[in-house]
């Protein structure tokens, strides 16, 4: 009977050695099987950062290449409107600088038709010495309104205010250059830089 126990014995270690070499073997290929995937899923992984990276890299590229044309385009905008505004303020001093009675002329002829009765003439502090009371005299009589002018002055570049009983009309450089700038600006650019 002791024959028999070893050799049950032997047969069930040869068994339990061939089940744990089997269950070693189906557990180092599953482990290497996980460790496969494993590592497929590193390298996809890391290939998406990877690529993730470059388009990252790329779109920051990009984004910073259409700020500098942003930039590049802002500034030359406004190098040209700088540009513009020298016209205007060129054309201001011009007209700042003709002879009295040529500076007289201009705001007659734009003073003329928007002179109502009751109207008070009033010149900017700079022109008191060029639009004068006997200027505006011949001014109210040219436009047969009964108007009257105001020896006070006001503060600005120059030019007059036509103070009604109802409102007060603005012929001041700055609103007359603020005008003409609105009206023409698109065609002096043209001029300026085709």
């Amino acid at each position: 009977m002791e024959e028999q126990v070893k050799t049950i014995t032997d047969e069930i270690i040869s068994r339990a050695k061939l089940t744990a070499e089997s269950i070693k073997k189906k557990a180092d290929e599953e482990f290497e099987a996980k460790q496969k995937a494993s590592n497929e899923r590193y390298e996809l992984a890391l290939n998406k950062l990877s690529l993730g990276k470059e388009e990252f890299v790329a779109e920051t590229i990009r984004r910073k290449t259409v700020m500098e044309g942003l930039t590049s385009r802002m500034g030359a905008l406004q190098v040209k409107q700088e540009a513009a505004g020298k016209v205007y303020m060129l054309a201001l001093e011009k007209l700042q600088k003709v002879d009295r009675e040529t500076y007289g002329k201009f705001f007659s002829n734009l003073l003329i038709s928007s002179i109502e009765d009751g109207d008070v003439i009033k010149v900017a502090s700079k022109d008191k010495d060029r639009l004068t009371s006997s200027w505006a005299a011949e001014l109210i009589k040219r436009s047969g309104k009964k108007a009257s002018f105001d020896e006070t002055t006001f503060e600005g570049i120059g030019g007059v205010k036509l103070s009604g009983q109802i409102c007060e009309k603005d012929f001041t450089l700055e609103t007359i250059l603020s005008e003409v700038k609105e009206k023409t600006e698109k065609q002096v650019m043209e001029i300026l830089f085709g």
